[in-house]
């Protein structure tokens, strides 16, 4: 689709409010001389054949003194030598012609990104190759950056190259911000974990990298509207930027800190704690130290950056900010080792010593507050026993015995594949990792069983359960206090929101009184859920769909106004063309679009300052589309997908 100035003027003033003024393209496609990697296959013997048979060489040539006996001695010097007398010598320029001409369809790739950075939004624009340095007097706030760096198309050989760009900005940006780094690439097999995989070797922080292939790298809304919602959340991405890099700075500092701090801790300090505080409570030496180092450690970082934690705590974003994934997989995984870990089968206490198999059975088991066991129908059992009550010491002299009538309290729940959705009131623990996945486990609170201690483990062992992970404080707690129905409440980490797939039919008014509707598939929306309301999120693509139904839609509307007689109808049809202009040139209700709106199934929502209403259905068939769009020019109705079904691996032979 055709952009409209307007919102062209509009990016150029957002970039100039975000003080980006250069922008640096970094692709092997403006290598000026061809390197000896370049000639890949049978091209280096080629130019070597070439060479031998030249029966007159130029003077030039003959000049350089160079004897090319074999492939080896065709050297980068060599061919940098041999390049530059091209323009005086057309045979040479005859030998190099495949390279001239690839050169130029990869830098014709890149003109209209040129162009229009420099043209329409006023920025100066530097092309680098791989090896090029930066000018200190012109660094760069916006750069593109190629994957396939290396003209071999070996992403080993672009990751060497990716880590000495890395380094080139780090060094040269040492002083100020760092730049926004945008990678692409014309392949595509560039996957997600070869984004990651660039992003580390170059050291780029997370939120300020994103991904764009060349393809769309044109002048249309899909690029323009990416770049806008980028450039809104730049100071947010700087601010995190300064936290993240003092933070690592100061993690080093913590860790030899921390590890003085324990290596200086003598044998009698271990007796001390083992013997006085833990013996007579049960309380195995190695997890009390693990509470005690992990908390200490805590303890360094949370007061190592001070200032850039305030700066973090007084920021809001006012804009959801572009993502390739939502959240980002290095997000889940943080976030899922935070929730459980995983822990050995259930057996005795550590300090029992070591026993067969018949003397382990008849002895005591040792189940801990949050563990959760598994069997093969993805049925749970967690233990909500408080830790205190479960604590015991093996010795026949413990002041702390083994309590073999006491109940162990056990909530059940079902596995689920992570993000099917549930009523406000069901108590879920999201983020569960299992065997590399990730789940989540709706608890039933209403059917606590309570076997007792010395039935616990043959309860187990009979139904097929399997001690499988432990759940940390306060995900755990946050179920004990369902149960419970205490009356304090635990302030819990805030999880990322489940998200699931949603298909779109974006709708307008027909033919006569007919509904003209454009179908798009399962990756055009998500849907997510929050403690307070349930959100739609259209992705970037559906947004751009609904803009070009806008624009197509002006020009129908404006065919019915030559023909409508109706006074009432014309000054209804002249606000829709009014609504849906101000949507095609706007950018601020273009970025509207691709924010989460609150949506409840079987409502609808306007989004503000757009000619567009959202509509949560369970099909497209809806008889309030026509409903809404008496209104409303453009009414997107959101369907959501069925979850996709996933099984757990459970290993028979392991089965206690």
């Amino acid at each position: 689709m055709n952009v409209d100035k307007k919102v062209l003027e509009q990016l150029k003033q957002l970039l100039q409010s975000h003080n980006i003024s250069k922008v640096a393209i970094i692709d092997d496609a403006y290598y000026l001389v061809p390197a000896r990697s370049f000639l890949t296959g049978t091209r280096l013997g080629q130019l070597r054949a070439n060479i031998q048979a030249w029966d007159k060489p130029s003077k030039e040539f003959e000049a350089l003194n160079v004897r090319i006996e074999t492939d080896e001695d065709l050297t980068d010097e060599v061919i940098e030598r041999i390049y530059n007398l091209c323009a005086s010598a057309p045979e040479i320029q005859r030998w190099f012609q495949d390279y001239d001409n690839e050169q130029e369809q990869r830098r014709a790739q890149l003109r209209e990104l040129e162009g229009m950075f420099n043209a329409d939004l006023g920025c100066a624009v530097y092309t680098l190759s791989p090896d090029a340095n930066f000018d200190a007097a012109n660094l760069p706030q916006l750069i593109f950056v190629d994957y396939y760096l290396d003209p071999s198309d070996r992403g080993e050989d672009s990751l060497v190259l990716a880590e000495t760009i890395g380094k080139k900005i780090t060094d040269n940006f040492a002083a100020t911000d760092k730049p926004f780094v945008i990678l692409m690439s014309s392949k595509s097999n560039v996957n997600s974990a070869m984004k990651s995989m660039f992003r580390e070797k170059a050291d780029f922080l997370g939120g300020m990298f994103y991904f764009i292939p060349k393809s769309e790298l044109k002048r249309d809304a899909t690029l323009l509207l990416k770049l806008a919602i980028l450039m809104r959340s730049m100071d947010e991405g700087r601010t995190i930027q300064r936290f993240v890099e003092a933070f690592g700075t100061e993690l080093r500092s913590a860790a030899e800190r921390f590890n003085r701090k324990v290596r200086a801790l003598s044998i009698e300090d271990y007796g001390y704690m083992q013997q006085l505080s833990l013996q007579r409570e049960g309380r195995p030496l190695g997890d009390y130290l693990l509470w005690l180092f992990g908390t200490y450690f805590g303890h360094l970082l949370f007061r190592s950056v001070p200032e850039q934690r305030r700066q973090l705590d007084s920021m809001r974003f006012v804009d959801i900010p572009e993502s390739d994934s939502f959240p980002s997989d290095e997000f889940v995984d943080l976030y899922k080792n935070v929730v459980a870990q995983e822990v050995q089968e259930l057996a005795v206490h550590p300090r029992s010593g070591d026993q067969g198999e018949e003397a382990q059975a008849a002895s005591p088991p040792d189940p801990h507050f949050g563990d959760v066991f598994i069997n093969e129908n993805r049925d749970t059992l967690m233990v909500i026993t408080p830790e205190c009550d479960l604590l015991y010491s093996p010795e026949v002299d413990a002041q702390r015995g083994h309590r073999p009538d006491q109940s162990v309290l056990l909530v059940p729940g079902k596995l689920e594949e992570l993000g099917r959705i549930h009523g406000s009131e069901d108590v879920v623990t999201a983020f569960f990792p299992l065997d590399d996945k990730t789940y989540q486990i709706k608890w039933r609170i209403k059917s606590v069983e309570s076997p007792s201690f010395e039935n616990l483990r043959s309860t187990l062992q009979q139904r097929g359960y399997r001690r499988r992970s432990r759940i940390r404080h306060p995900f755990s707690t946050q179920v004990q206090e369902a149960f419970t129905s205490d009356v304090s409440r635990v302030a819990l980490p805030v999880a990322p929101p489940m998200l699931r797939k949603a298909s779109i039919a974006i709708c307008c008014q027909g033919e006569g009184d007919t509904v003209q509707t454009i179908e798009l598939d399962s990756s055009s929306a998500v849907l997510f859920t929050s403690r307070d309301d349930h959100y739609v999120h259209l992705k970037l693509q559906a947004a751009v769909k609904v803009i070009e139904t806008a624009q197509s839609l002006v020009q129908i509307i404006q065919q019915k106004l030559e023909t409508e007689s109706n006074e009432n109808a014309r000054k209804r049809l002249t606000s829709h063309v009014e609504r849906l202009n101000h949507l095609v040139t706007d950018l601020d209700a273009q970025i509207a679009l691709r924010q989460p709106h609150a949506v409840k199934l079987g409502k609808n929502f306007p989004i503000s300052g757009t000619p567009v209403e959202l509509l949560r259905e369970a099909n497209k068939e809806s008889p309030k589309i026509k409903q809404r769009l008496s209104s409303c020019p453009i009414v997107v109705v959101v369907i959501e997908d069925e979850p996709a079904k996933e099984i757990v691996p459970v290993q028979p032979e392991d089965a206690a």
